[in-house]
């Protein structure tokens, strides 16, 4: 088994090469910090199994699982994150990923268990994304009834506490177009403020708590 770690905390990239090596046998073992140099890795050499932090320091851990989708010889992939919250889940049941485990939330054997299952073939998902899907597909005001992919990117961006001219700038559209999005995001949602807006975004993992707004950013017009 040939396997491709890329996790940006230095311990548990540690902690998941060894189990690898020691307790799974596996017959190589690579182990990188960034997005980049596993994206690298992947490029030079083929990986039956790819173990990845989906929060990675420059890059979305979620296009590293496509890219990897897209190899001629694609690896099993296992993601991880310090994050299970709704739009997590609704992402990682939409991409290629093969398991997904909370770094927060589980003990060792659960990872080792993981690691075991995806590296045989079969799925593994922690208890929490089977409830939150759940809670997800019961829910008639769930956002992904609500919303079309382009507009959770929009909820994205506008989580952030951004103005309609920095979300255009970054999606390569009008301010009006993202005004526009605005609107309809807040009918939909059946949300009366751009400040409810941000809230919800935080409390769905659209965006996290604490960076909704740039220090110093002005106001968002409406």
């Amino acid at each position: 088994m040939r396997t491709l770690i890329v996790e940006d905390q230095r311990m548990f990239r540690d902690l998941l090469a060894k189990m690898c090596e020691a307790h799974f046998r596996h017959e190589k073992v690579v182990a990188v910090g960034t997005g980049g140099a596993g994206a690298e890795a992947m490029r030079s050499s083929p990986f039956d199994l790819l173990i990845l932090d989906i929060d990675l320091p420059d890059r979305d851990g979620f296009s590293l699982a496509e890219e990897a989708a897209t190899l001629k010889e694609p690896p099993r992939v296992l993601g991880m994150s310090g994050h299970c919250d709704e739009f997590m889940v609704h992402r990682i049941m939409n991409s290629s990923m093969h398991g997904f485990i909370d770094k927060t939330d589980q003990s060792v054997e659960t990872l080792a268990a993981a690691i075991k299952s995806v590296c045989a073939g079969k799925y593994y998902f922690s208890d929490l994304v089977h409830r939150t899907r759940v809670a997800l597909r019961n829910d008639p005001r769930a956002f992904p009834k609500l919303l079309t992919d382009r507009e959770c990117e929009m909820l994205t961006m506008l989580g952030q506490g951004l103005t309609n001219e920095q979300a255009a700038e970054r999606l390569g559209i009008t301010a009006t177009t993202v005004q526009w999005h605005r609107k309809q995001l807040m009918r939909k949602l059946d949300i009366h403020s751009t400040v409810d807006l941000v809230v919800y975004a935080a409390e769905k993992g659209f965006t996290r708590l604490g960076a909704a707004r740039p220090q110093g950013a002005p106001p968002e017009k409406r």
